[in-house]
């Protein structure tokens, strides 16, 4: 049996990150879970509490994208899922700060497909009993406006939280800061 949470995805107010293991745009994102309805599952924050819920089998979440356009200072900027799916979902078990070349692959619990620029679905095995931190990450066309397909962009970067069933840890509301 699978659990099938959709999810709109908002994001806006970039601000660039320069640091020693990354270099990306961060900034507001809010999440809008669309279904099941009646029952919420995932939080405007993106973080998912699998053991807290009592979900013990497979979850298939899909992200839908609905920021085309990401206002900076003034400027809207173009901004989609990229190309390669690992490129969209970063993952990293435990607390730590997943960066792009964390992909879902290693993990083995976790599966991404692109099914389109604005739509990324990930599906997780949920049968570990770990607490991921991971990392939505869409291409923020800031150069080259006119022909993004020219562009490589920059990553612009969320970091919610998973914890899959059978985890004892608890998430607090001060994990449910998104990066800034």
């Amino acid at each position: 049996m699978t659990t099938t949470i959709e999810v709109n995805v908002f994001g806006y107010d970039p601000k660039w990150k320069d640091g020693t293991n990354h270099k990306y745009y961060t900034g507001k994102f809010v999440y809008q879970q669309v279904s099941p309805q009646g029952q919420q599952l995932m939080d405007t924050k993106g973080n998912l509490n699998l053991a807290n819920l009592d979900i013990s089998d497979e979850i298939v979440i899909f992200y839908n994208w609905m920021s085309p356009w990401v206002a900076s200072e003034g400027t809207l900027y173009f901004a989609q899922y990229w190309d390669d799916a690992d490129d969209n979902f970063w993952i990293v078990k435990g607390s730590g700060k997943p960066k792009q070349s964390d992909n879902a692959g290693g993990t083995g619990q976790f599966v991404v497909e692109l099914e389109s620029p604005t739509r990324l679905k990930v599906t997780d095995k949920n049968d570990d009993k770990a607490h991921y931190n991971y990392s939505i990450a869409v291409r923020l066309f800031i150069a080259e406006q006119s022909a993004p397909d020219i562009s490589d962009g920059e990553f612009f970067v969320d970091d919610p939280k998973i914890t899959n069933r059978g985890n004892d840890r608890v998430i607090r509301l001060a994990q449910y800061q998104s990066a800034d």
